[in-house]
This record gives C-alpha cells, structure tokens and sequence, in this order.
C-alpha cells in the first residue's frame, strides 16, 4: 500500500472568469514579476476583439508578445516572457462589440 506521501498528487485547475469594457484599456490577468509564467486555455467568451499581451514595469507592451482572440477564439496556452512584470488583457470595439469577457484555466 502506497503512503499518502509518495502519491502523485493532481493540479487543481480552476476556470476564471475577467469582465472588462470594449474601451482599449488595460485589464491585469496576473502579476509575473519578471519570471516566465503560463495561462492556460484563454478564450475570448465575449464580443469584442481581445488582445492578451504582456507589460513591462512601466506599462508598456513588449514587443512581439500579443495574442489576438476574436469572439469565440481559444488557444492552448499563452507564456509570458523573462523581464515582463505582468499579463493584461484589452479589448477594442472596433467591430461593434460591447461585452468583453476572458475566460482562462489557472493552474
């Protein structure tokens, strides 16, 4: 009989849910604080189109980092790179969109 201990234990993945407007503005998913970190299953489950990038220290978008979800669009994953201090979210309202929602697995 195996130990408690020397089971493997399973990742608990939790769905979240983040609610923003279809104005341009900046919306944190999560703080990396320069270290690589990983979202899993991002989907745009809104109307608006949705920009997932990541941040410097000071705000501003690094170079090459953005993933462009349209309403219903999902994809496997999104990492963000050594150096950047967070992950945020932004949607436009270019195609008439006014409900903006990102849906991503927490791990």
């Amino acid at each position: 009989m195996k130990r408690k201990e020397d089971t493997p234990t399973e990742t608990k993945v939790e769905r979240h849910q983040f609610k923003a407007n279809c104005d341009g503005k900046q919306t944190r998913i999560s703080r990396t604080n320069g270290e690589p970190h990983t979202i899993y299953w991002p989907k745009n489950a809104g109307e608006c189109t949705l920009h997932i990038f990541s941040v410097d220290k000071d705000g501003k978008t690094i170079r090459d980092t953005t993933l462009n979800l349209q309403g219903s669009d999902e994809q496997e994953s999104y990492t963000s790179p050594k150096g950047a201090y967070a992950i945020v979210f932004e949607c436009d309202g270019a195609a008439g969109g006014t409900n903006c929602v990102l849906e991503i697995d927490r791990r």
